[in-house]
């Protein structure tokens, strides 16, 4: 008996993996050309196109760069309007996010190295001077590895929960198995049902709840065809990173945004300090600081830019 219960379980998971999956080029059938987006939000770097976006005209370009999610820089939206005077805010989809090109298939470009050569180049050709980086998770990973590497394009480091050292959750695991790993990064990354939930997870417990031009303007990143395949890509690559092993390396200002709710345990900022022992540590009761307290946020950016 037992064994018929798990040949029952795993037909139907196999059976909802195929469902969902057939499911993905019905939704995702936009192009980002169709948007009929301005030209000049866009920057090609290492041959891709790259969704870039001056918010103010400050003089001091302050580059954001956000975690995993197939929204890209929306999720900027509460803290963009507070970066104004002397400086500029910018938001910068990662290649495969927000309105990047799609990376649909396994390749170098999905690691944090190759995405930090990306960033660089936007900010050599878009700029022309250093740049204040911000990041949030994967985000700060790159804005990180652009320190060590190319450290003539950075003037100031501002990590928002990044952990070098953890591996991710049951949800990232999932996305890794047989069979069942294209349809769980639909239904969790991109617009399937647990999409929304994994994006804003602590709505309900009084944490950040996107808004509704927010909601709207994701639906639209995640319609675009090839999303789920290129974060499905990106959950299959590793990060071949140069960081954490050279933070040491990193010689301009930086601050660290902790959100004491959220996922990065106190062991990993720690380690961070201990390579960075110059390094302002910004303790912020949220789940997520970066939407949450935006104002905190400011006032690290502020830190690193020198005023």
């Amino acid at each position: 008996m037992l064994v018929l219960l798990v040949l029952a379980g795993a037909v139907g998971v196999a059976v909802w993996a195929v469902s969902v999956d057939s499911r993905v080029d019905l939704v995702e059938d936009l192009t980002v050309e169709s948007l009929d987006l301005d030209p000049q939000t866009f920057t090609i770097a290492q041959d891709l196109d790259i969704h870039v976006v001056d918010l103010s005209v400050g003089t001091l370009p302050v580059v954001l760069i956000h975690d995993v999610d197939v929204s890209g820089g929306v999720v900027f939206d509460q803290l963009a309007p507070l970066i104004e005077g002397d400086l500029r805010a910018v938001t910068l989809d990662l290649p495969g996010f927000g309105l990047s090109e799609r990376l649909p298939f396994e390749s170098e470009l999905h690691t944090v190295g190759a995405m930090a050569e990306v960033v660089a180049d936007v900010i050599r050709d878009r700029y022309g001077m250093p740049v204040v980086l911000l990041g949030v998770g994967l985000g700060g990973q790159v804005a990180a590895e652009v320190a060590v590497t190319r450290p003539e394009a950075v003037s100031g480091l501002v990590m928002v929960d990044v952990d070098f050292w953890q591996a991710g959750g049951w949800r990232e695991r999932a996305q890794q198995l047989p069979f069942i790993a294209h349809a769980m990064t639909f239904t969790y990354e991109t617009s399937g049902s647990r999409a929304l939930t994994a994006w804003a997870p602590h709505c309900a417990e009084g944490g950040w709840c996107p808004t509704q031009d927010q909601l709207a303007k994701r639906q639209v990143t995640a319609t675009i065809a090839g999303s789920t395949d290129s974060i499905y890509a990106f959950r299959r690559t590793p990060p071949a990173s140069f960081v954490p092993s050279d933070l040491e390396q990193i010689t301009v200002p930086v601050a660290y945004v902790w959100s004491l709710k959220g996922s990065v345990p106190r062991e990993s900022v720690e380690r961070i300090k201990a390579d960075l022992p110059d390094m302002v540590i910004y303790d912020v009761d949220a789940w997520m600081a970066h939407v949450e307290t935006p104002e905190t946020v400011l006032e690290a950016i502020r830190a690193v830019a020198g005023g």
